[in-house]
């Protein structure tokens, strides 16, 4: 069960992206990705639902409060936090590639060996790409050497 849940939050995350890279190739507009708080701001707490809106003013706000899609926030069972340098979001220009710097997050399970840690990278082309903990010792070293723990 507990596999199950871990590949739907991925495949979940997948689609957002896809969906906002998509969004932003077809209005030829700024799209950003994040957690909204309590005034429709983004923010870098992972644990909350994420949003997919237009932002032609880059203020990581919805433009016009519209909100295109949400991915409800992940099961207790997982810890979610993004690696994107303080900013907390994911914004895609026109091109549907990345506006700005590029980004990942790091999903976790809550409990030591109870699921995968799964490192998820978004590249400058904006296509995200997934990396897993296979031997479940709670951290990924990537090919160039750095290591992600959770």
């Amino acid at each position: 069960m507990q596999a199950n849940r871990h590949q739907t939050l991925i495949a979940g995350y997948f689609s957002a992206f896809q969906f906002a890279r998509a969004k932003a190739a077809t209005t030829r507009d700024v799209v950003t990705l994040c957690p909204l708080d309590t005034t429709n701001t983004c923010h870098d707490d992972w644990e909350k639902p994420v949003a997919v809106f237009p932002d032609a003013n880059k203020d990581r706000q919805p433009d016009n409060n519209v909100v295109w899609r949400e991915l409800e926030a992940p099961p207790e069972a997982f810890r979610v936090r993004s690696r994107t340098g303080g900013k907390g979001y994911f914004r895609f220009g026109m091109t549907g590639m990345t506006h700005g710097l590029s980004g990942s997050i790091v999903v976790c399970p809550n409990r030591e060996k109870t699921g995968l840690m799964t490192y998820l990278a978004l590249n400058q082309g904006g296509r995200l790409r997934r990396t897993l903990d296979r031997n479940r010792d709670d951290s990924i070293t990537l090919p160039w050497g750095l290591k992600i723990g959770c």
